[in-house]
């Protein structure tokens, strides 16, 4: 089919339900010399995207770049049609992982929103190679990704069940804070969601805890909970062939938004919300949900992201329509494709949506059906923001 006679009305419609916001319409101010706004201060783009250096006692951080490994690789030919449719509780003592920083170039200092969850408490500690496997026995594979591998895991000194994610050195974001001391990003961004470190934050049961960092000869291993008979929401909804209850799917999305407000609230874009990376439990009849894989995240700013991580074809439509997007109305975007894919074998993305194939799911009621389209308005303008979809109706029957 020839999308692209399609494309004037496809993008006319991005406008039906409301004008496009202006930060998508508009260049970001100083964009020519380098310098975009940036919460209470500016950046200025390294010349080094993976090292990340701080600005006096708090760490402050470089905007997340895409990376390959980040960005999920779709080979689907909808895909490249979409482009062209519409414009192409952590322990007191949680080390944080050191590294040697010596034999990196130090780019230009750049100044960053203060982190709500990181203070001059934090605790920086090498887990050394040696004694992995004193402390850890590794079992059967979980899973694979851009990012490593996961493993399923015994704690040897307590048989606690932990999961075991393996990143190679050469695919790790870094934060550099006080003394020069080099943070695993992702772990630094998992920290910050769950908030389990520092006062003032609240406190987000709904993200995977962190309990471990280990750093080994070219890799390092981050050790996260594991619950019992948990697996994640693609296989759960699989395993029940997408036939759901609806109180079921009401108790896993409220979940899902409490834990994504909080995790926002808290400073945190997760940026790839789907249900690969949800991970349920149902040990006592009520389904239990942990948000997991924060590698493609990034801090909530405000100022539009330019640059895609994460899945990309369930990047919202502004995505592609203006190269931009935020990140709130994105994470709202991408639950209302996630409730979508509940209730389907075959996956519902943005192209789905824009083209209207599939817009309405037979087996919800018309309350759930109405907050998944005030989740996948077009516009993001329009969209409900996290706290006001908590606050919709659905839940209240």
């Amino acid at each position: 089919m020839d999308f692209l006679g399609k494309i004037p009305g496809l993008v006319q419609n991005l406008t039906k339900e409301g004008p496009i916001p202006r930060q998508f319409e508009d260049p970001l101010k100083d964009e020519a010399h380098g310098l975009l706004p940036m919460g209470r201060g500016r950046k200025r783009e390294f010349d080094n995207e993976n090292v990340l250096l701080s600005n006096n006692k708090k760490p402050k951080l470089e905007e997340t770049q895409i990376s390959e490994n980040c960005k999920d690789v779709d080979t689907d030919d909808s895909l490249s049609e979409l482009h062209e449719i519409i414009g192409p509780t952590i322990p007191a003592r949680i080390p944080f992982l050191e590294h040697d920083s010596q034999d990196d170039p130090a780019p230009e200092e750049s100044s960053y929103p203060d982190s709500s969850c990181v203070d001059e408490t934090e605790i920086y500690w090498i887990q050394k190679t040696e004694n992995f496997k004193k402390v850890y026995k590794e079992q059967n594979l979980l899973g694979k990704g851009g990012f490593g591998s996961i493993y399923a895991g015994i704690r040897l000194n307590d048989d606690k069940s932990v999961a075991l994610k393996h990143i190679p050195k050469a695919k790790v974001k870094y934060l550099q804070g006080d003394g020069g001391k080099l943070l695993v990003f992702e772990a630094l961004l998992l920290l910050h969601a769950a908030c389990n470190l520092t006062k003032g934050s609240e406190n987000n049961p709904g993200i995977i805890e962190l309990l471990d960092i280990i750093e080994l000869k070219d890799e390092f291993v981050l050790v996260m909970e594991r619950p019992d008979n948990a697996m994640d929401l693609h296989i759960y909804s699989k395993k029940k062939n997408h036939e759901w209850q609806e109180q079921e799917v009401k108790v896993i999305i409220k979940q899902i938004l409490k834990a994504a407000f909080i995790m926002h609230k808290n400073g945190v874009f997760h940026r790839d919300i789907k249900a690969e990376n949800i991970l349920i439990s149902n040990t006592n009849g009520t389904p239990s949900v942990k948000i997991i894989d924060f590698g493609c995240g990034d801090w909530v700013k405000d100022v539009p992201y330019e640059r895609m991580s994460g899945t990309l074809s369930f990047a919202p439509p502004e995505y592609f329509a203006h190269k931009k997007y935020q990140a709130e109305q994105t994470t709202v975007w991408q639950i209302g494709l996630l409730i979508h894919n509940l209730y389907t074998c075959v996956t519902y993305s943005t192209l789905e949506h824009v083209t209207g194939k599939r817009r309405i799911i037979n087996r919800l009621s018309k309350l759930g059906n109405n907050f998944v389209m005030q989740c996948l308005k077009i516009n993001p303008a329009l969209r409900l923001g996290l706290d006001d979809l908590l606050d919709h109706p659905w839940f209240r029957v």
